[in-house]
């Protein structure tokens, strides 16, 4: 009777970001035209049906505000919503937008959580203690048993595909679980996908438009500086000469600054300038780019990374060919930019935002926090920088070196690139200031370029959707990858032979199902081998998804495994490289 043993269940203490109170703003007349339609929407939603609608607001539309409005509507109806971000940077603004509405309603799930934090969230989740969720791709499986919204914003990047097994597609689950659960399904975006808007025009999606930004401003002016002229000046920077004089006006007037170069590192590679030789890593099929040591104090590089596998080489001083000393670097990436910067306005505190500044757990929120608090003047960084983020001193974006977004070799690059430039472009002038916005390119004639520069995203969707449909692409056509990797390049080869062979029959037996199918005979993976191992792929295509999948599945199925090769199949895949 001294002791008693008894199980007490104790929750740990999630960390709790303190921000203000906020109240709703007043809506604009298309902003509550949008909440209705999903107010609707959730009420004539059943199980079984698809209740899909596409936000396509320009940049600084009010979308974030739609979601938020349409969220207290549902929870009000008793029922639970799910917000995804493609992001984790984007994560953090997202959660203090609904902390600061909804208090400790909220939970966040993300893969940058300790393993303690995210067991306390999910469990907290499953007890069904938090209605509403936000995280990135994998928050899709959130456990919540009543959802009555799910929101994807951005719904046009890529980073909802998932990469490795399993290889899904976060909106595909998403209106899975909307048709499971009854809950409306929201995808917003400036830029949409060429399919997602399709959908939403001819069906069964509904299409839903914010075509005014907040404020008096507007958008943001744009300009295209063709870099031909530049160079022909005698020019050979990457600056132009007016970008420099509105970073001159910009940082004169205590504004910030916005630069977007998709391409980390300091140069592209290395090459010798006497007999051509190129810098390449022993173990995947692709050169090497240049880094500044971030453990040094140095002004030129002095190693060399593989983005693939980061294996790191030091810069030889002589040609390991021809022994000659005319070893140059060719290109620029956002190390370089950041340097060059920094000789240009050394009175202007630069920030640098790329995959090499971010690998800490917390280097997305204290980057974007210090940038928003004023303590920096220019945020210089790839692709991360143009996503969803809301700064009002912004009111200058520039995208230099646009041409290298044109040419990636993928379907979707010219999609991509806009989408790109447009969202970059939509970071300036989002306060109560006028912004000013200018694409750097040697093809300043480019439907891309000129569609990204009036902000037009009706006109890029007239081309793209030609061409789309005149090469069967998405969303005319489907697309499935299979791709083998092995150490051995002649046994790798023979399994994508053998697997082809066994598509071929299936093709050849059932006729009928498969007349519209069309297969590609083997061959190397444009990056040919990652990490010493080959890589050989083939392509299948076909108008019908499920047909495609039944025909590359039942194949893989039939397909001995031998442990030495690896085989998988993604259906429309993001990447083909």
């Amino acid at each position: 009777g001294i002791l008693t043993l008894f199980k007490q269940k104790v929750a740990r203490q999630l960390p709790v970001e303190d921000v203000e109170p906020d109240q709703a703003p007043e809506l604009t007349a298309r902003q509550k035209e949008a909440v209705e339609s999903i107010r609707q929407a959730g009420l004539a939603s059943k199980v079984g049906e698809l209740q899909e609608l596409l936000l396509y607001g320009i940049t600084g539309s009010g979308k974030t505000e739609v979601y938020l409005q349409a969220a207290e509507a549902v929870l009000n109806r008793g029922q639970q919503v799910l917000i995804l971000v493609p992001e984790i940077a984007l994560t953090p603004q997202m959660t203090r937008r609904l902390t600061s509405r909804f208090g400790s309603r909220v939970a966040i799930l993300h893969s940058r959580l300790t393993p303690s934090e995210r067991y306390e969230s999910w469990q907290r989740v499953l007890a069904q203690e938090i209605p509403i969720v936000v995280g990135a791709r994998s928050a899709v499986f959130a456990p919540l048993k009543k959802i009555g919204l799910i929101v994807i914003d951005e719904e046009q990047e890529s980073s909802y595909k998932a990469e490795m097994k399993p290889r899904y597609y976060a909106p595909d689950i998403a209106r899975l679980r909307a048709m499971m659960g009854g809950a409306v399904l929201v995808l917003g975006s400036a830029t949409p996908q060429v399919s997602s808007f399709r959908r939403a025009l001819e069906g069964p999606a509904r299409l839903l438009r914010l075509p005014d930004r907040i404020g008096e401003q507007g958008l943001a002016p744009v300009e295209i500086v063709d870099m031909r002229r530049e160079y022909a000046k005698g020019n050979l920077s990457v600056l132009s000469r007016r970008f420099l004089d509105l970073m001159e006006q910009t940082l004169g007037r205590g504004e910030q600054a916005m630069i977007l170069l998709n391409r980390r590192g300091f140069s592209r590679t290395i090459v010798c300038r006497a007999c051509g030789w190129q810098m390449r890593c022993p173990s995947c099929d692709i050169a090497l780019t240049s880094h500044l040591n971030p453990y040094r104090q140095e002004r030129t590089p002095a190693r060399m990374v593989c983005h693939l596998c980061d294996r790191i080489s030091p810069v030889p001083r002589l040609c390991p060919e021809c022994g000659s000393q005319e070893i140059a670097a060719i290109g620029i990436g956002t190390q370089q930019l950041e340097e060059t910067l920094m000789e240009r306005f050394p009175a202007a505190s630069i920030l640098r935002m790329d995959q090499d500044t971010t690998r800490g757990r917390f280097s997305h929120r204290e980057l974007l926090d210090t940038f928003e608090s004023g303590a920096a003047d220019i945020l210089v960084g790839t692709q991360m920088i143009a996503k969803g983020h809301d700064f009002h001193n912004v009111t200058f974006s520039a995208i230099l070196s646009a041409d290298q977004l044109l040419g990636t070799g993928e379907f979707r690059a010219l999609e991509q690139a806009f989408q790109l430039m447009t969202q970059t472009a939509g970071r300036a002038g989002r306060g109560g200031k006028q912004g000013r916005v200018i694409i750097q390119t040697l093809q300043p004639d480019h439907f891309v370029v000129t569609a990204a520069a009036r902000q037009d995203y009706q006109a890029f969707y007239r081309e793209e959707i030609v061409f789309r449909q005149r090469m069967g692409y998405l969303p005319f056509g489907h697309m499935g990858l299979v791709e083998f990797r092995g150490f051995d390049q002649d046994l790798t080869e023979e399994a994508a032979w053998s697997f082809h062979g066994l598509v071929s029959a299936l093709m050849e037996r059932h006729g009928d199902h498969f007349a519209q199918s069309s297969v590609t005979r083997p061959a190397p993976s444009p990056i040919a081998r990652i990490r010493n191992r080959y890589r050989f792929r083939i392509v299948a295509r076909d108008p019908s998804a499920e047909n495609l999948t039944r025909l590359l599945f039942h194949a893989a199925d039939r397909t001995k495994r031998t442990g030495k090769v690896s085989l998988t199949v993604d259906i429309d895949p993001w990447s083909t490289l």
